[in-house]
């Protein structure tokens, strides 16, 4: 995807994030745009993994970094 912050997006590695003291999945962030990861969790993740996906989307929607 062309976009300005294309450069330092690709310079952030992935790091987990956690819920409940266990891996949640994966995410990197720059320059508002952000990728999140749900671990073992497919297309029905809200159904697969209820609580992560919560989380995830419960912080999106606040000031709070994934």
């Amino acid at each position: 995807m062309e976009w300005s912050g294309k450069e330092e997006y690709n310079k952030q590695g992935l790091r987990d994030w956690v819920v409940d003291e266990k891996l949640a999945g994966k995410t990197r962030s720059a320059n508002g745009l952000t990728l999140a990861t749900v671990e073992g969790a497919g297309h029905m993740a809200p159904h697969d993994k209820p609580k992560e996906t919560l989380k995830m989307l419960l912080r999106w929607l606040s000031p709070e970094a994934l």
